[in-house]
C-alpha cells in the first residue's frame, strides 16, 4: 500500500464571500466539520486528498514560543478541521501565542493571521493603560472619568497623603502581572511596597471605589470579552457573553481581607467560602455567574439595564481609542500594506459597577485566561473561541504562488533606506521641475490623505453630514468589503458591532488624536441609507467583474503573443560550397547633430 493510500482525508468548511472575486474563509463551528451538512447558504466542504495537496491548500494552526496551550482553542482548531503546523515551519494560516517582535511582522504574507496587534501592550501594562487615559482625561475632561485615579511613590507623594487623609484608601498593583498577584491594599504611606535600595515603588497605586453595587452584600466585578479585527479603521466587536466574578465575604469597607476586596477567581478560589458553579445553563449560583445570568437577576429586580450596557461598550470604546494612534503609527512602521489586516485581538475587560450603576475600567487583559475548570468556563470559552475564530475570516493559500517575506533587520533596515532615499529624489525632481515650470507648486493640505490618488472622497467631505457617496474607488470598495463580510460573519456567533457606531452626530470623533479617512469612511457607509448602499454594492460588484474580465482578456493576449512571437531561429545563410557568407554589419553612431554617419565594417 502506498503513501498516498494511507493518506487521511483532511476536510474543513469555507463561507463564501458575497462579493465577487473575494476569498472564501473558514468556518469554525461547535460541530466537527465532517458532521456539517451544505444546506446552508455559502457553506460548502474542501477536501484535500493527499499529502501534496496538504502541503500546497492546507489550512495549518500554530502555537507561538512558550505559549500555553489552551483547550479550547485546540478543539476550535481541529473541530474546524484544521492541521497543525511544525513548530520550526512557517507554512501556517494562524498563528496564536505571544506576541512577535516588531520586525517579525514583515514575515507575514497577507493570508497569515495573529492574535496581537503592534503596540497593543500599551494597555496590558496598567501603568501604561493608567497614563493613556490619564492624558485623555486632561483633554476632555468627564468624558473620561472612566477609570479610577492612580498615583506613583514618590513623584505624587503630596497627592496620596491628601487621599488617605481624607478616609480613602488604595491598592497598590505591579505593573505586569496579573491574577491578583502581588496586589497590596494600603491605608497608609508605609504600607507601600517600597524598593530596599532607592525607596521607589514600582506600582501603580490606584485609587480603591469603595462604594460597589452589591449582589447579597458581596462585591463584584465584570469580565467583558472583546474583540478588536482593525485600527486603522477602528473596528470593535463585544461578546453577548462574560463573566460576572463574586468576592468570597460579604463586602466591609474596613476589613484588610483579601476575600473581601478582590473579585479575582483566581484569589477567591483559595477562600473557604467558595461555591463552584456547577450549573449547565446561565443560573444566577456559585461565586462565578455568567453575564447572561446577570442580566437576568437585573430583570428579576424589575432594573432595566439597557443604559448599563450601553455606558460599558461607551468604557470599552473609550478606552481603545486612547492608544488607537500609537498602535496604528506601530502598524505602519512594522506591517507594510495589506499585513496590518493580519492582526487581531483579544481583550477582557475588568469593568467595576458603582452603587449607581456608573462602570469603570479597573485594567485590560490582552491574553485572558481560558482555562476550562468549570462547566461555566467551558461553555462560555468554548463558544466564545468558535466565534473569534470564525469572525477573522481565515483564508486558504496556495503556497507554490504565496511566499513569505523576509524578518532579519537588516531587510527592514534596507528597505527603510531604499524608500527614503526614493522619497527624497521623488522630491528633489518634483523641485526641479517646479523651477523649470514644467509643473504647477504643490501646495500643502491639512490632510495628507486627501491628496491620494487612490481616494474617491476628501476627509472633510467624509466627516460633513450632507455629504453623500457617489462613487468609491478600488481602495474603499476592498475596505467596505471587509467590513461587510465581518458584519455577516458576527451574525452567525456571539459578537455585536460595538465601533464605528451609527450614530448621527458623530460622537467619538472628538476623541481621536487624528481622524483617519478610513474611519470616517465608514461612519459614513453606515450613515447611508440601505437602499443606498444596495445600489453602491451593485455598482462596485460590476467593477470587480469587469476588472476580472479584463485580468482574463490581458492574460489571453500575452499568452497568444508569446506563441506568436516564438520563431525559429535562422540558419546563416551558405553558400554552394557549405561555407558561411560575409555579411556586412552596419553600425549607427549617433552625432551632435540632427544627421547620423552610417559606417561599413
Amino acid at each position: 500500500m502506498t503513501k498516498e493510500e494511507d493518506y487521511i482525508e483532511k476536510t474543513w468548511i469555507v463561507r463564501k464571500s458575497p462579493f465577487p472575486n473575494r476569498p472564501a474563509t473558514v468556518h469554525f463551528s461547535m460541530q466537527y466539520s465532517d458532521d456539517i451538512d451544505e444546506n446552508e447558504a455559502g457553506i460548502k466542504k474542501r477536501v484535500v486528498k493527499s499529502k501534496k495537496k496538504e502541503k500546497q491548500l492546507g489550512v495549518f494552526y500554530k502555537f507561538h514560543q512558550k505559549q500555553v496551550e489552551f483547550g479550547v482553542i485546540k478543539n476550535a482548531f481541529e473541530r474546524a478541521g484544521l492541521i497543525r503546523a511544525k513548530d520550526d515551519s512557517d507554512d501556517w494560516n494562524i498563528l496564536w501565542g505571544k506576541h512577535l517582535k516588531p520586525y517579525q511582522f514583515y514575515k507575514l504574507n497577507r493570508y497569515q493571521k495573529v492574535n496581537h496587534f503592534p503596540g497593543s501592550l500599551l494597555l496590558g501594562s496598567k501603568t501604561n493603560m493608567h497614563r493613556y487615559l490619564k492624558y485623555k482625561k486632561e483633554k476632555h475632561k468627564k468624558h473620561y472619568s472612566i477609570f479610577p485615579e492612580g498615583y506613583f511613590y514618590p513623584k505624587d507623594e503630596v497627592a496620596i497623603k491628601k487621599q488617605l487623609e481624607k478616609g480613602n484608601f488604595f491598592l497598590s498593583k505591579p505593573s505586569g502581572t496579573s491574577c491578583g498577584n502581588g496586589i497590596v491594599i494600603v491605608r497608609s504611606i508605609d504600607e507601600i511596597p517600597k524598593d530596599e535600595e532607592t525607596g521607589e515603588c514600582a506600582h501603580l497605586i490606584q485609587t480603591y471605589l469603595a462604594d460597589p453595587l452589591l449582589i447579597d452584600k458581596k462585591k463584584f466585578d465584570l469580565r467583558v470579552y472583546v474583540l478588536c479585527t482593525s485600527f486603522n479603521p477602528l473596528r470593535v466587536y463585544i461578546y453577548e457573553n462574560g463573566l460576572a466574578r463574586f468576592c468570597t465575604e460579604d463586602y466591609d469597607p474596613d476589613s484588610n481581607s483579601r476575600f473581601c476586596h478582590l473579585t479575582n477567581y483566581s484569589v477567591n478560589k483559595h477562600s473557604d467560602a467558595f461555591v463552584k458553579n456547577m450549573a449547565e445553563g446561565d443560573e444566577c449560583e456559585g461565586s462565578k455567574w455568567s453575564i447572561k445570568a446577570l442580566k437576568k437577576y437585573f430583570e428579576s429586580t424589575g432594573y432595566d439595564d439597557t443604559e448599563l450596557w450601553e455606558n460599558v461598550n461607551d468604557v470599552i470604546i473609550k478606552t481603545l481609542i486612547s492608544i488607537e494612534h500609537e498602535v496604528v503609527s506601530m502598524l505602519k512602521r512594522y506591517t507594510p500594506k495589506y499585513r496590518s489586516q493580519a492582526c487581531f485581538e483579544l481583550y477582557g475587560f475588568d469593568i467595576f459597577i458603582d452603587a449607581d450603576y456608573k462602570p469603570w475600567v479597573i485594567e485590560v487583559n490582552l491574553g485572558p485566561s481560558l482555562a476550562t475548570g468549570s462547566p461555566i468556563d467551558l461553555r462560555i470559552k468554548g463558544n466564545l473561541l468558535t466565534d473569534i475564530l470564525d469572525m477573522i475570516g481565515i483564508v486558504s493559500f496556495d503556497r507554490e504562488k504565496t511566499s513569505t517575506g523576509s524578518n532579519t533587520i537588516e531587510d527592514i533596515r534596507r528597505r527603510r533606506e531604499k524608500k527614503r532615499k526614493k522619497e527624497e529624489r521623488e522630491e528633489q525632481e518634483r523641485n526641479a521641475q517646479e523651477l523649470k515650470g514644467l509643473r504647477p507648486p504643490s501646495t500643502p493640505t491639512s490632510d495628507s490623505s486627501s491628496t491620494s490618488s487612490t481616494l474617491s472622497h476628501t476627509l472633510s467631505q467624509l466627516c460633513s453630514k450632507k455629504y453623500k457617496l457617489k462613487t468609491l474607488s478600488k481602495r474603499d470598495i476592498k475596505l467596505i468589503c471587509e467590513f461587510e463580510e465581518e458584519l455577516i460573519r458576527s451574525e452567525h456567533g456571539g459578537f455585536s458591532l460595538a465601533f464605528p457606531k451609527d450614530d448621527s452626530k458623530n460622537y467619538y470623533k472628538q476623541f481621536f488624536n487624528k481622524y483617519s479617512y478610513n474611519n470616517a469612511l465608514l461612519w459614513k457607509w453606515l450613515q447611508t441609507s440601505e437602499a443606498k448602499q444596495e445600489s453602491l454594492k451593485s455598482k462596485f460588484m460590476k467593477k470587480i467583474k469587469k476588472k476580472k474580465k479584463k485580468k482574463s482578456s490581458t492574460s489571453k493576449k500575452k499568452s497568444s503573443t508569446k506563441t506568436t512571437t516564438k520563431k525559429k531561429k535562422k540558419r546563416p545563410s551558405t553558400t554552394c560550397h557549405g561555407k558561411r557568407k560575409r555579411t556586412k554589419k552596419l553600425a549607427l553612431r549617433p552625432q551632435t547633430g540632427q544627421q547620423s554617419r552610417i559606417i561599413v565594417t
